[in-house]
């Protein structure tokens, strides 16, 4: 038996579909952490820092759903999976491909803010920098794996 036809590709699919809604909330956050597009700046500079491993954390899933995607998307067009199986898949699919512009564009923002940051210098501005503010560049890190996957 191939793994589309059985109940594996099925469970399979139950899981990411379970995966993909608890993190709709998460990246519904991250959409909205940059307000004003003209700004460098995260609406709340604090609770965008406090949240930075968090959204890290979230682009690791969302990397791990993409692998799952491509996967599934290859044993397709080799004939492993078929009938019924590629059905959940391209739902999964889909709402994977409705957050990926959200995630580029946060990426942009976040490149920004990282540049702000980076351009402050030490003795005039250092009382306006976050506290670790260089763990932004982690999370730009795990958003690149997630977006380049």
């Amino acid at each position: 038996p191939r793994y589309g036809d059985g109940e594996m590709a099925r469970e399979d699919a139950r899981a990411m579909n379970g995966i993909s809604g608890i993190l709709d909330g998460f990246l519904a956050e991250i959409e909205g952490a940059f307000g004003d597009p003209a700004s460098p700046l995260p609406n709340d500079v604090e609770g965008f820092m406090s949240s930075a491993e968090t959204y890290s954390s979230v682009f690791a899933i969302v990397r791990l759903q993409r692998m799952w995607i491509g996967r599934c998307r290859a044993a397709i067009a080799d004939g492993t999976v078929a009938g019924r199986a590629t059905e959940p898949l391209d739902g999964i699919a889909a709402w994977m491909d409705g957050r990926l512009g959200a995630l580029r564009s946060f990426d942009a923002c976040l490149a920004r803010f990282v540049d702000l940051l980076e351009g402050a210098e030490e003795e005039e501005d250092e009382d306006w920098r976050p506290a670790n503010w260089h763990r932004l560049h982690l999370t730009r890190l795990a958003l690149t794996d997630a977006l380049d996957e």
